[in-house]
């Protein structure tokens, strides 16, 4: 993992100031403020508040998080429907398949009925 993902890792479970990362991770200050303006400028953190005179980062409060949160919702939704729908899929599949194997038949019907 390299520095960026672990600054992001960490923020992710505390929201922290740059020295605070820095000692977690034993990452020279200058290294974590350079990964924290990068994560920022992609939208991954976002200051929060400031404790004493330096600022605290959180990915909770990032457009990113936001994005992704929605994005899991759909998924979420998707997941569901696609469990819902596929129990009636597989009652269906015999049903096609002597659709399909009878398909002159059916054709046949259907030219019988639209004559009528």
């Amino acid at each position: 993992m390299g520095g960026k993902e672990e600054v992001m890792e960490i923020l992710k479970s505390n929201d922290l100031t740059a020295s605070e990362i820095e000692s977690e991770l034993d990452m020279s200050l200058e290294s974590v403020k350079t990964y924290l303006q990068r994560l920022k400028k992609e939208k991954m953190i976002k200051p929060t508040t400031k404790r004493g005179r330096e600022i605290v980062w959180s990915t909770e409060s990032g457009e990113v998080n936001g994005n992704f949160k929605e994005a899991v919702e759909l998924l979420k939704f998707y997941n569901d429907m696609f469990k819902k729908n596929y129990k009636a899929l597989i009652e269906i599949k015999p049903i096609v398949e002597k659709v399909k194997k009878n398909k002159d038949k059916f054709n046949r019907i259907e030219e019988l009925v639209n004559f009528v």
